[in-house]
């Protein structure tokens, strides 16, 4: 059995020598592709110079990705800060559940983080605090499937303006800030 991520490609070989090759979709060739989006039992059946024949069969499990069901992100709060938060939530897939900080059938942390200045970090729960501001990649990876999405933090800072009604100095001259 062949366990695949929804979209990946496989070939399915039938062992060399053999006069002629039928498989269980029609081809007559010694390899063909897996559907990559959709799981099934292959069956080959090859006949040698002798006439005999032989079958083989072959199950293609394909898992398909989980999808981001819910992200709840914090902004900074002051310049410079790492205040700011992720929290991943994810849904979907035909392998282990995982909502919240329930996960079933993992010795891996299931989702990563990775950001500015070489940050990485894994987590059950789904929740990344004290984050600086930048670009952030969220990997979810159950099976070996992953699953990616982009989050940029901000400093969300409004501009200053300083204004005078008098001027600031008594000689005309200005100052610049």
């Amino acid at each position: 059995q062949f366990t695949i991520c929804q979209g990946d490609e496989l070939t399915l070989t039938a062992n060399p020598g053999f006069v002629s090759y039928l498989w269980s979709n029609g081809s007559t060739t010694a390899s063909i592709a897996a559907d990559p989006y959709e799981s099934n039992i292959y069956v080959v059946t090859v006949t040698d110079s002798s006439s005999c024949s032989y079958t083989g069969t072959v199950e293609v499990e394909v898992t398909e990705p989980y999808g981001f069901s819910n992200l709840f992100v914090s902004e900074i709060s002051c310049p410079g800060g790492s205040d700011g938060f992720i929290y991943v939530n994810y849904e979907g897939g035909n392998g282990p559940a995982f909502t919240g900080n329930n996960l079933v059938e993992s010795d891996d942390p299931p989702v990563s983080i990775t950001g500015p200045n070489g940050y990485f970090s894994q987590s059950f729960s789904g929740i990344f605090e004290n984050l600086a501001a930048g670009v952030y990649t969220v990997t979810v990876n159950i099976n070996g499937c992953n699953t990616d999405t982009v989050i940029t933090l901000g400093d969300q800072f409004p501009d200053v303006t300083i204004q005078a009604d008098v001027p600031l100095c008594p000689d005309g001259g200005f100052v610049t800030l």
